[in-house]
């Protein structure tokens, strides 16, 4: 996925879409499900994400749907989250708070992400993770990916769209 150019453009889904949200000249994902303006990652650490690819005889959009398990029940307008078959993801990473005690309880199986990683510096550092090279060979970058977010990210002092550790 090093050079995988892609996007997430909420634009036509939203009645007024940010400025700064500009369609370039790569492929949008196909948003299954957004909330707010923008794909804008937490700073904090909270999210989990996985990268998935249908196998062509599943129609995601029609993949059941649940609420998010609270302590309460749900209301009736809740916010429904696809479930995913585990078939379908190529890759997981798991995202935590800097600090042991603002660490949520772990989001992905370890089958898919057996630990998380995080930023060092915290919030509102320009810190950002970044998946290690493992390898080179014949100029073609390949990543480190043991499907360990603890053994296979790291992080930049200041992002770096397309950068390499």
């Amino acid at each position: 996925m090093s050079t995988a150019d892609f996007e997430a453009y909420y634009a036509p889904f939203l009645t007024k879409p940010l400025s700064s949200d500009v369609d370039t000249p790569v492929p949008n994902l196909e948003v299954l499900s957004y909330f707010g303006t923008d794909m804008i990652f937490d700073n904090p650490g909270r999210y989990s994400y996985i990268l998935l690819k249908s196998d062509g005889k599943i129609n995601v959009k029609n993949l059941p749907q649940y609420n998010y398990p609270t302590l309460v029940p749900p209301s009736s307008t809740a916010t429904k989250y696809y479930q995913i078959p585990n078939k379908l993801i190529l890759d997981a990473v798991e995202i935590q708070a800097n600090l042991p005690e603002d660490r949520n309880p772990k989001k992905l199986n370890p089958a898919f992400d057996a630990g998380f990683t995080f930023v060092p510096a915290g919030s509102y550092t320009s810190q950002s993770v970044i998946r290690k090279t493992e390898k080179t060979v014949d100029g073609r970058i390949v990543l480190k990916d043991t499907n360990n977010s603890t053994e296979d990210f790291t992080f930049f002092n200041i992002a770096t769209p397309r950068g390499f550790k």
